[in-house]
């Protein structure tokens, strides 16, 4: 097998070697991995009298429970480096999955440790089981993609007429995953002057994607130096990472019903304070349903 795995949590890090490596001191070698396919579904189903058959109703995929084998191998000091190995466990953290050109991973818990199995005095084998509680993997990295943003363009020397500054505020983003992904949207309120000196009567973030249709409306006026999160996967909108204000969201607006679907996504951010000088980012993970080589 030439799949290696990491699991990291605040205790620090345990590597998961593959099979092709020789046991040696101190080292973790996986023998099975089970749970990188697709993950489990819980479907509601209907069936009718005089009708063949069943209809499926409703679908949804379950947690991910992945299971690794492992050998536990150490020439010297075996009782202490297994405890190590089982301490660290114990925190949740995040599995790494590295085959070739594959890096993959996903939070996960350590919910069951089998008793160690010994095979003379070097060498212990064990089940480890990590339950994932959402079944999808991302990338190592999470992307990000700038919405919306005012770039000077005006040089030591410049002839009239010129632009004197450009807008970023709408473009495709694509989504690389297998199924909607629930982005991070950051507000930046800029410190300094703007080029524009009219004063707009309508305040607050129009974020659309013109895509699926969906939209929300952020009806907050924000100052120099403020940060706005709209948080669509933890439900929240938050000032300065703190201050919760997602009552500032439009009667209309709900967070729960903007994604990003799989494949290309028409986003547009517009800036209804035009005297407002602000960056918009947005960060976004690919969700798979599977790690498989």
């Amino acid at each position: 097998m030439k799949m290696e795995l990491y699991f990291e949590n605040p205790s620090g890090t345990i590597h998961f070697k593959g099979s092709s490596h020789s046991l040696r001191n101190n080292a973790v070698i996986v023998k099975a991995v089970s749970g990188l396919g697709l993950p489990k579904q819980e479907c509601k189903l209907a069936s009718y009298v005089n009708r063949p058959g069943q209809e499926l109703v409703s679908s949804r995929d379950l947690a991910r429970v992945i299971t690794l084998s492992v050998d536990v191998s150490c020439l010297h000091g075996c009782r202490a480096y297994l405890q190590r190995i089982i301490e660290g466990l114990y925190q949740p953290g995040v599995l790494t999955v590295l085959s070739g050109s594959l890096h993959r991973r996903i939070p996960c818990r350590c919910t069951e440790v089998s008793e160690p199995e010994k095979h003379g005095s070097n060498i212990v084998s064990l089940i480890l089981q990590f339950t994932c509680d959402s079944p999808y993997f991302t990338d190592v990295h999470t992307q990000e993609a700038v919405l919306f943003k005012r770039t000077n363009l005006i040089s030591e020397s410049f002839q009239l007429p010129c632009v004197f500054t450009a807008r970023v505020n709408r473009m495709l983003i694509c989504n690389s995953g297998s199924v909607a992904s629930e982005p991070v949207v950051t507000i930046s309120y800029m410190k300094g002057e703007t080029d524009i000196s009219v004063h707009s009567e309508e305040i607050g973030i129009m974020l659309t994607n013109h895509s699926t249709g969906q939209k929300i409306r952020l009806l907050y006026d924000g100052n120099p130096g403020e940060r706005v999160t709209l948080d669509i996967p933890g439900r929240s909108v938050l000032k300065n990472g703190a201050q919760d204000i997602t009552s500032t969201l439009s009667s209309d607006s709900f967070l729960s019903d903007f994604c990003l679907q799989p494949g290309e996504n028409d986003v547009e951010i517009v800036n209804f304070g035009i005297d407002k000088d602000v960056v918009v980012t947005m960060h976004y993970d690919n969700q798979y349903v599977e790690a498989v080589v």
